[in-house]
């Protein structure tokens, strides 16, 4: 069985170049909950070819529709930024609006954006493609949150580090890129490289 899979307490994805393999994983997933206590809710699972429906009804399992929710990433074809990125989008501003009602410091303003507002995107960047404008968009969002009508500096100040006059606040790319690269260590680990 060569197929990849990934078992979490709360979700479980499998990814099988042939549907005939589907009954031997699921005997293999049934004989690890044996000693983990975990077990596949047959009622809650859903598989994913178009080709193979008949197979999967037969395994007893639902047959399901693309785009997917998967660990808070919505997957599938074609342009999924309506769902990765609109959606995070509209809960972002309606935080904003309520952190707008009070009198916050600078410190205060960074700390809210970062905390309950950049938090927000953070999984999703780190899971799916996004944009530059997208980013520019979350950069726009934050910046308008924290500066307030204040008096603004330049981005590289406010971004270093408290030691070099700046506010430790996040460059959004910068952020992306590190949780992109992230995700090569993560491949080159399962590969076994080091």
């Amino acid at each position: 069985m060569n197929d990849p899979y990934s078992l979490y307490t709360d979700d479980t994805a499998i990814f099988l170049s042939d549907i005939t393999q589907l009954a031997v994983i699921l005997k293999h997933i049934e004989y690890i909950g044996t000693f983990t206590g975990l077990y596949l809710n047959m009622n809650k699972t859903i598989a994913f070819d178009p080709n193979a429906s008949n197979k999967i009804k037969q395994a007893g399992i639902e047959v399901g529709f693309i785009p997917v929710k998967y660990l808070g990433a919505y997957l599938g074809l074609g342009d999924l930024t309506k769902l990765n990125f609109d959606l995070p989008l509209k809960k972002a501003r309606a935080i904003v609006a309520r952190w707008n009602k009070y009198s916050l410091t600078l410190d205060a303003c960074i700390l809210v954006a970062k905390t309950f507002i950049f938090s927000i995107f953070v999984h999703v960047i780190s899971m799916v493609s996004i944009k530059v404008e997208q980013l520019d968009v979350i950069q726009k969002l934050l910046l308008d949150f924290i500066w307030r009508g204040r008096l603004r500096m330049k981005m590289s100040v406010f971004a270093a580090p408290f030691e070099l006059g700046g506010m430790k606040m996040l460059h959004i790319c910068n952020v992306v890129h590190a949780l992109r690269v992230k995700w090569i260590k993560h491949i080159c680990d399962d590969r076994g490289f080091t």
